[in-house]
C-alpha cells in the first residue's frame, strides 16, 4: 500500500512539474527585460532557452544550452546574440537593447534527475505612450483627446475612466507604421462647466506593465449659480449669511445690506461672501443682495440674487443645571471609630453622642452636668 502512495505521489509530482505556463511580460523599447526559468532540486540541471522570434519557420531555435557549456555562452549562430546574457547561478535569462524585433515568444526548459520543467514567455516591447489632446476649452467647446502608443507584440488594453473611477466611453483606433504598430484611444469630450477642474485618466495595460496619462480640464465659463445658505425667511442676530457662485475666472462676490454697501472679499474658484447679522437689525427686516461678477470671452459678467428676512433676537443656548453630589433622602454615612487615622472619627463620634443626649433627656443633662 505505501508504495502504491508513492507511487501516486511521483506521479502527481511529474505532472506538476511538467505543467507548461505562458507569462506575459513586457518592456521599454530599448530598456532590458530578464526572464526566469524554473529549476529543480536536482542539480546540475540541463536548461535550454529558445525562441520562436529570430527565426522564419514555425520551428524554435536555440539561444542556450547549458550541457557542455562550462563558460555560459550564447549559441553563436543566434542573430541576436550581443544582446543574450545568462545569470550562472539561476540561469536567468537577460535581454538588453529591446528592439520592436525582440518581442515574441521565449521557453526554457529545465531536465533533471528525470523531471522536466517548462516555462513560456510572451515578450512585448512597447514604446513610451503619448498623450494628445487640449483641456485649455471655453464653455461649450468640443475636444478630443487620444491616448495611444507604439509597440511589437500583443495589443495593449487601453481604458478611460472619470475622476470618480467610472468608465468613460471611447472608441478604438488602430494604424500600422513602419516603425510597427500604433494602438490608441479616442475620448470625445463637451467642455461645460460641470466637467472644469475635473479629471479624465487614461490607462493603458500591457500585461505586467502600465502606463498613465492624466487630464486635468480647465473650462472658462460666465458667473453662475448665485446662492445663499439661508432657508426660510428669517434670520437671528449673530447668523452667519453666506453667498456662493461659481465661474472660471472667480468671481468677485460682495454680499451686504442694500442700504449699507458694505461688502466682504471672496476666495476660492467658487467665490463665497459672508455677512453676519448685527444686534442693531434684531426687529427689523433685513434686505441682502448678493452680487457676483467676472469676465468671460473678454465681456464683463454679472449674475445677483436678493432676498429678504425677518431679524429675530438671538438664540441663547439652553442652561443646565448641575445635580447634587448626594440624593435629599440618602442618610449621612456614620464615622466610626477606626475610620481615621488620627483619631478625629473618634472624637466626632463622641461629640455626636454628647449633643443627642443634651437634646433627648434632662435627667442626662443634670448627670452630664454633675460630671463635668
Amino acid at each position: 500500500m505505501d508504495a502504491v502512495r508513492a507511487m501516486a505521489s511521483c506521479v502527481l509530482l511529474a505532472i506538476v512539474v511538467g505543467e507548461s505556463s505562458k507569462i506575459r511580460r513586457s518592456s521599454l523599447l530599448g530598456h532590458s527585460v530578464s526572464l526566469t526559468c524554473p529549476l529543480s532540486h536536482s542539480k546540475p540541471p540541463k536548461i535550454t532557452w529558445n525562441d520562436q522570434v529570430y527565426t522564419s519557420t514555425s520551428d524554435p531555435i536555440v539561444i542556450f544550452q547549458s550541457e557542455n557549456n562550462t563558460k555560459f555562452m550564447i549559441d553563436g549562430a543566434h542573430p541576436n546574440k550581443a544582446n543574450f546574457e545568462i545569470d550562472r547561478s539561476t540561469y536567468q535569462l537577460k535581454i538588453s537593447n529591446l528592439s520592436f524585433d525582440g518581442s515574441g515568444d521565449y521557453s526554457c526548459l529545465s531536465k533533471s534527475g528525470g523531471r522536466t520543467n517548462e516555462v513560456h514567455y510572451t515578450l512585448t516591447v512597447h514604446d513610451k505612450q503619448y498623450c494628445r489632446g487640449d483641456t485649455q476649452l471655453q464653455d461649450g467647446q468640443d475636444t478630443t483627446l487620444t491616448c495611444g502608443v507604439r509597440y511589437s507584440g500583443e495589443a495593449p488594453t487601453i481604458k478611460w475612466h472619470h475622476d470618480d473611477g467610472a468608465q468613460a466611453t471611447s472608441s478604438d483606433r488602430s494604424d500600422l507604421t513602419e516603425e510597427g504598430p500604433i494602438g490608441e484611444q479616442e475620448l470625445w469630450v463637451k467642455a461645460t462647466h460641470q466637467i472644469d477642474d475635473k479629471v479624465f485618466t487614461c490607462q493603458m495595460d500591457f500585461g505586467d506593465r502600465n502606463e498613465t496619462c492624466i487630464y486635468r480640464f480647465n473650462v472658462t465659463y460666465a458667473v453662475r449659480d448665485v446662492t445663499l445658505n439661508v432657508v426660510g425667511d428669517t434670520v437671528h442676530v449673530g447668523d452667519e449669511v453666506r453667498c456662493s457662485a461659481r465661474g472660471n475666472p472667480r468671481p468677485d462676490i460682495s454680499l451686504a445690506p442694500i442700504a449699507s454697501g458694505q461688502d466682504h472679499p471672496a476666495a476660492g474658484r467658487t467665490g463665497v461672501s459672508r455677512f453676519v447679522v448685527p444686534k442693531s437689525l434684531e426687529g427689523r427686516s433685513l434686505k441682502l443682495e448678493c452680487t457676483a461678477n467676472n469676465t468671460y470671452k473678454g465681456n464683463p459678467r454679472k449674475d445677483a440674487k436678493t432676498v429678504t428676512f425677518t431679524v429675530l433676537a438671538a438664540t441663547t443656548p439652553t442652561s443646565t443645571t448641575l445635580k447634587p453630589t448626594l440624593k435629599p433622602t440618602e442618610p449621612v454615612k456614620p464615622v466610626v471609630d477606626g475610620d481615621n487615622n488620627n483619631g478625629t472619627g473618634r472624637r466626632l463620634s463622641a461629640s455626636v453622642a454628647l449633643l443627642f443626649l443634651l437634646a433627648t433627656s434632662s435627667t442626662a443633662r443634670t448627670a452630664l452636668a454633675r460630671r463635668c
